[in-house]
């Protein structure tokens, strides 16, 4: 679904001519560009990997405490009408 509001945006912003042609000159350019700076692209994605394994891990604690809060809390609320 994403693919095609994301395609039918750039399809409103411009003609397909324009398309097909960014199309090959990045095919052209972009292999070319990867090979020269592998290890500052490599560098940079690891890089980016590991803030996002962080970023993941904190909401990841946040979320599991919610939900061990909200268990608690259900549980002693049994206990006490109990």
């Amino acid at each position: 679904m994403a693919r095609l509001l994301t395609i039918s945006y750039v399809g409103n912003c411009m003609d397909f001519l324009t398309f097909i042609y960014i199309g090959i000159l990045a095919g052209m350019t972009l292999p070319l560009t990867y090979n020269k700076n592998e290890d500052k692209i490599k560098r940079f994605m690891d890089w980016l990997r590991e803030k996002y394994k962080r970023f993941y891990e904190i909401i990841d604690e946040k979320a599991i405490k919610k939900i061990k809060n909200r268990i608690l809390n259900e549980n002693e609320k049994e206990k006490k009408i109990e």
